[in-house]
């Protein structure tokens, strides 16, 4: 059968931040809970591409609205597919990811921030079969971002360490560094 969202994040929670990031925007439970299903080409929804910024990676006064329908649409194309039980209602049915090229938008995206190394901030057009590469460089250009090693630094210090008190900001400096400097592990 199919993994959970629970094992999900027990598997890749200590590992490379990026894949459990791909694996989260893959995951069944977040396509139907922000509403993947309904992402398509005509018509891009955007709770995922928002929250993947607002919660998941770097948080809020990184970005800007035009960025939020920018995400919604590298993530076009994104879905879920029945999978059916051997009898009708079967409890063993389940859906999975799939990546419809037939529902990605193809054109040009650009964003405010960088999305690649070099500085470039747009995503280009793609050939549909090639589409799922759009939502991945976005993934890499969210999670090699400082702001989100800061981010990622101050939840775990406040959960692990001290929930009241600012961590000291040396130690917070520190942390980002080994973040970025270790593959974002």
């Amino acid at each position: 059968g199919p993994q959970g969202h629970y094992e999900l994040l027990r598997d890749y929670g200590l590992g490379k931040f990026r894949d459990l990031l791909i694996q989260v925007a893959q995951d069944p439970a977040m396509l139907v809970f922000l509403d993947g299903r309904t992402n398509v080409r005509t018509r891009p929804q955007e709770n995922f591409g928002r929250e993947i910024m607002e919660l998941f990676t770097w948080g809020l006064g990184h970005y800007v609205e035009a960025d939020v329908y920018a995400a919604a649409r590298v993530f076009t194309g994104w879905n879920l597919r029945n999978i059916p039980g051997t009898i009708a209602n079967d409890p063993v049915a389940y859906q999975e990811f799939i990546y419809n090229a037939a529902q990605h938008d193809t054109t040009a995206k650009t964003f405010t921030f960088a999305i690649y190394p070099d500085g470039g901030k747009t995503i280009p057009a793609r050939a549909a079969a090639q589409g799922e590469q759009d939502a991945l460089d976005f993934i890499l250009a969210l999670v090699r971002n400082p702001a989100t090693g800061r981010r990622i630094a101050t939840r775990l210090y406040k959960f692990f360490v001290n929930e009241i008190a600012e961590p000291d900001p040396a130690l917070m400096t520190a942390l980002v560094n080994a973040y970025l400097g270790n593959n974002y592990n």
